[in-house]
């Protein structure tokens, strides 16, 4: 065998071992490849379990949400139902009152048409303070003594058996029956709680004075 036979030989030798060796190192990137593709697909599936995981868990928020809020919702009612039966007992334990009629009140001026009423409480709790006002067609107002106001603060406390006057002015014009429609504002003996109650009552009319009959002489 020459050199050319031999270079040729050791050539050709050296050709097949690199092929050989780019061949295993194609198979190395090839089975890299695989494996990053196969990481890659594990990644997704880790990422589409952990989004589903999320969505999941935001599902189970949003119902322990509204849970939270349908309980708050039926505390809130309940706290209602509480207030509205309290304030419903409170106001049946409220105060009641009677009104009567007692006529001219001697207090007033000869000008003005003033009528006394005496007001009782009846019943209910004792009161610190009670607003009376008085309303009616022909009806002017309270009258306090230094004149006449819509409405008259009854200072100082009162309780069930206790009675105050009220005088109240009317149209003088007027002599038939007039109504007389009494509000009283209450206030609890410790001012925190109030009641509205009113009363209707009449202003009688004056009593009609009659002519002495007269005499014929024969």
């Amino acid at each position: 065998m020459n050199t050319d036979q031999i270079i040729a030989a050791v050539s050709a030798g050296g050709g097949a071992l690199a092929a050989g060796f780019a061949g295993w190192q194609a198979s190395i990137a090839r089975g890299q490849a695989n494996e990053a593709r196969a990481a890659e697909a594990a990644a997704e599936a880790a990422a589409e379990v952990a989004r589903r995981q999320a969505i999941a868990a935001e599902d189970q928020a949003a119902a322990a949400r509204d849970r939270v809020r349908a309980a708050e919702e039926q505390v809130e009612l309940l706290r209602r139902q509480l207030d509205a039966d309290d304030a419903e007992r409170r106001e049946a334990r409220g105060p009641e009152f009677g009104v009567r009629y007692w006529g001219p009140s001697m207090a007033a001026p000869p000008e003005l048409r003033v009528k006394r009423f005496e007001i009782t409480q009846t019943a209910g709790p004792a009161l610190s303070a009670i607003t009376v006002s008085a309303a009616g067609a022909n009806v002017l107002g309270i009258f306090t003594g230094r004149g006449i106001d819509p409405a008259h603060v009854q200072t100082g406390p009162i309780s069930t058996g206790g009675t105050f006057l009220v005088d109240v002015a009317v149209n003088p014009e007027v002599t038939r029956r007039i109504p007389v429609l009494l509000s009283f504002e209450c206030s609890a003996e410790d001012n925190t709680y109030g009641w509205r109650r009113s009363q209707t009552s009449h202003v009688e009319p004056p009593p009609r004075i009659s002519s002495p009959a007269r005499r014929s002489f024969r």
